[in-house]
């Protein structure tokens, strides 16, 4: 599961701006197979009461935070992204984002599907990190 979301990062790497590569981000990642989505959940119940299991789901965290930050980062660089942001913070964000999306079209999908539940342009939380939308 963590090779195909590290691909899933790596394919953004061709978007024209930072912003452009968290939306593909995300659309990568929940529009992924719903067996992914419940390979997930299954593993953050088994870390919850296994201390061992913990441990690699904090580093896996902590691995998908930076990942989101990078691309705020790219995003600040080329302008896409609001500079004053902080990338570290945003990277929370859009990783609780991401995590709540899927855990919903799990247990409550959308138009007869469980996977993304919105339509990426519909993303209201999204065009937050945009230039002039403070």
């Amino acid at each position: 599961l963590e090779r195909i979301n590290l691909e899933r990062f790596q394919i953004v790497e061709h978007e024209q701006s930072g912003f452009d590569a968290v939306r593909a981000a995300m659309r990568a990642i929940l529009h992924g197979e719903h067996s992914e989505s419940q390979l997930w959940i299954a593993f953050m119940a088994r870390a919850a009461s296994d201390p061992s299991q913990a441990g690699i789901m904090r580093n896996a965290i902590e691995v998908w935070v930076a990942r989101w930050a990078e691309l705020v980062e790219r995003g600040q660089r080329d302008g896409s992204i609001r500079a004053e942001l902080d990338p570290d913070s945003v990277g929370v964000e859009l990783h609780a984002l991401v995590n709540g999306l899927r855990m919903r079209a799990q247990f409550r999908p959308s138009r007869g599907s469980r996977r993304w539940p919105l339509a990426e342009d519909d993303l209201a939380l999204l065009d937050g990190l945009r230039p002039g939308n403070a």
